[in-house]
């Protein structure tokens, strides 16, 4: 009886564990976006597709994404600002990357871009 007690326990300590682990890891992907770690590529690869890009347009938007992802991973990195300061200065960058991106695009393209973007908005 003792060691179906201690490994319950055990059980429940390892599951709360993990749980914390994915709750913490949960917490900064909506703010990250595709700034999340290891994924800008990955980020470009599903705008490609997504989009039907060329190999000229992907060389134009790669280094915007790539400033832009920097700069997020940097205000999610800075301790002297609220999660609501960070939210807003985020949202800043997305903003300004869209404007860097649109001019890229053709406007076929441009309606594709719209509804990728709202897929990858969190539900409210």
């Amino acid at each position: 009886m003792r060691r179906l007690s201690l490994a319950a326990a055990l059980f429940c300590f390892l599951g709360a564990a993990s749980f914390a682990q994915v709750c913490v890891a949960q917490s900064t992907i909506p703010a990250l976006g595709h700034a999340q770690k290891g994924r800008g590529g990955q980020e470009l690869v599903r705008l490609s597709a997504a989009l039907d890009l060329t190999k000229a347009q992907v060389e134009q938007i790669k280094p915007i994404l790539k400033a832009t992802r920097a700069q997020i991973v940097q205000v999610f990195n800075d301790t002297n600002l609220t999660s609501a300061q960070k939210q807003t200065q985020i949202a800043q960058l997305r903003k300004s990357e869209r404007e860097q991106v649109k001019p890229i695009l053709t406007p076929a393209q441009i309606e594709k871009w719209k509804s990728f973007v709202a897929s990858r908005k969190p539900a409210a």
